[in-house]
C-alpha cells in the first residue's frame, strides 16, 4: 500500500508545512526561488529555523520534501556560461537542502530531504553521447564543490528536441559516467515518460523494465501527472489526475504497485495553484490507496 503522497506546493517549505497539515498529505516538492531565474546566491534562509521550531511535533504530517531544480538548468550545454550557472545554481540548491536536513534534525523533527531533482537538459550544440557526458562533467563538478550528503536526481524528460533523459538508458549512462554514481538517484515523471512512449497502462512490462534499468532502490520519487497528450507525443503537457489520457484505471495501477509503496508520488497537476485544487487533488489521490 502506498504509503508517501504529495504536492508541489508554490512557496517553499514553510507553505509546505502549513499545507501538509491543512490537506492532509505527507510528501511534498518545493522550489526555494524563482522558477526561470538564476539561483546563484546563497538562499534566505531567515525564515526557516523560526517556522521549524514553531512546528508541534505530533501534528506533524510532513515526512518527505523533494527540492526541485530551476528551469534555466542545463548540464548539457557545450556553452561554458550557461554550463557553468546550471551547475552553479544545483549547488547552491544542495547547500540549501543540506541546511534544511540540518536544521530539522536539529529540532528532532522527522522529516527526509529526498534530494535535489532536475532536468538533465537539452544537447543543443553537441550530439546525444556527447551530451551525456557534459551531463556527467557538470554532475562531478557540482559534486567535488559539495560537501553533503543530499542526493542529486536525474528527472526522466519528456523527449522534445535534443532533451536528454527520455529514455531511461540515457538517464542510467549519465549516473554511471560520474565518478560520483552512489550520490545520484532518478526522479521519474508519468507525464514525462508517457509522452517519451512508456505506456503507463502496461505496468507489468513497465515496471520490469525501470528495474532491469534503473533499479527502484535509485528512484527517490515520483512525480505523478495525468497528461493531455498521446503516448509517444514527446510533448510535457500536465493533466490533473483522472482527467488525462491516463485516466482513473492507470493511476490506480500506479498506485497499487509494490514497488512503490514507500517511494512518494508527488503530483504537478494544473489544479495545485490554488487551495482548492490542492484540496481535490489529494483527494484524489486519498481515493484509490
Amino acid at each position: 500500500m502506498l504509503k508517501f503522497y504529495g504536492a508541489h506546493i508554490n512557496g517553499g517549505i514553510e507553505k509546505a508545512l502549513l499545507y501538509s497539515e491543512k490537506y492532509d498529505f505527507n510528501s511534498a516538492q518545493i522550489m526555494p526561488t524563482a522558477p526561470i531565474r538564476w539561483a546563484l546566491k546563497d538562499i534566505d534562509t531567515g525564515k526557516l529555523e523560526q517556522t521549524i521550531s514553531g512546528i508541534d511535533k505530533g501534528k506533524l504530517k510532513l515526512k518527505k520534501i523533494l527540492i526541485h531544480g530551476i528551469y534555466l538548468i542545463n548540464l548539457a550545454r557545450k556553452e561554458k556560461q550557461k554550463f557553468h550557472l546550471s551547475k552553479v545554481s544545483l549547488l547552491n540548491y544542495l547547500n540549501y537542502a543540506d541546511f534544511l536536513q540540518r536544521t530539522i534534525e536539529s529540532y528532532g523533527l522527522d522529516i527526509e530531504i529526498l534530494g535535489v531533482c532536475f532536468h538533465p537538459g537539452s544537447a543543443i550544440d553537441l550530439d546525444e553521447q556527447e551530451g551525456l557526458v557534459r551531463v556527467a562533467e557538470g554532475l562531478d563538478w557540482i559534486m567535488e564543490e559539495y560537501g553533503g550528503s543530499i542526493k542529486l536526481l536525474l528527472e526522466s524528460s519528456a523527449g522534445a528536441g535534443n532533451v536528454l533523459g527520455d529514455k531511461l538508458e540515457e538517464l542510467a549512462e549519465m549516473r554511471e559516467l560520474s565518478k560520483y554514481s552512489k550520490r545520484i538517484g532518478f526522479v521519474l515523471d508519468t507525464q514525462h515518460m508517457w509522452a517519451s512512449g512508456y505506456d503507463w497502462r502496461r505496468p507489468e512490462n513497465l515496471f520490469s523494465e525501470i528495474e532491469k534499468v534503473l533499479q527502484f532502490e535509485n528512484i527517490k520519487a515520483i512525480h505523478l501527472n495525468d497528461t493531455k497528450t498521446e503516448l509517444g507525443s514527446r510533448k510535457d503537457r500536465h493533466d490533473n489526475l483522472f482527467d488525462g489520457l491516463l485516466g482513473e484505471g492507470a493511476v490506480k495501477e500506479i498506485v497499487k504497485r509494490e514497488e512503490l509503496e514507500n517511494i512518494p508520488l508527488i503530483m504537478e497537476t494544473p489544479d495545485l495553484g490554488s487551495e482548492k485544487g490542492i484540496r481535490r487533488e489529494i483527494e484524489k489521490i486519498k481515493s484509490i490507496i
